[in-house]
């Protein structure tokens, strides 16, 4: 299983998490549309993604994960299936975004327009044949600190979490 290790907050600045973005990424950022809705399962998280890039649409994914619900960094365990029929579990909640990617190193940074509730960012430092876990860590801390101005209460849980109605 692919393992990452990402970080969630509000945004505070939206423009200035652009700017950073652009003034530190290996190239230019792309615009994705994203619909992920998630299901109810007993293990971890399971959404399936349906994504249009730069308005190009791609094939849906099947993503499951695990990882703690935890606002500070946190490693994640994932896997990814392409072009899969919906699952017949019962839909937990709809999160629909729009994400701005830019890579910085072997950070991927969102900077996410979520539904429902406003601007967000997400890191997601992968682990890799060119990064080991530490290596991981120390690439994830330094980008959060070159982003320090914009971030806000970090986000423990995943947009659904946010975004699922009370019961």
């Amino acid at each position: 299983m692919p393992v990452n290790v990402e970080y969630k907050a509000r945004l505070l600045d939206r423009t200035q998490a652009e700017a950073i973005c652009d003034a530190h990424a290996e190239g230019p950022a792309m615009v994705l549309r994203q619909r992920d809705t998630y299901f109810r399962t007993d293990d971890g998280r399971l959404k399936l993604r349906e994504e249009t890039r730069d308005g190009v649409p791609q094939p849906d994914q099947l993503i499951t994960y695990r990882r703690p619900d935890d606002s500070a960094s946190r490693e994640s365990d994932y896997t990814v299936e392409l072009d899969v029929p919906r699952p017949e579990a019962p839909v937990l909640v709809v999160v629909e975004k729009e994400r701005r990617l830019s890579m910085i190193g072997e950070v991927r940074v969102h900077v996410d327009r979520v539904q429902g509730l406003g601007d967000c960012i997400e890191f997601e430092s992968l682990v890799n044949e060119r990064q080991d876990l530490e290596d991981a860590r120390d690439a994830l801390r330094a980008v959060l600190d070159t982003f320090a101005p914009v971030l806000g209460d970090p986000i423990a849980g995943s947009y659904s979490d946010l975004v699922t109605p009370s019961a």
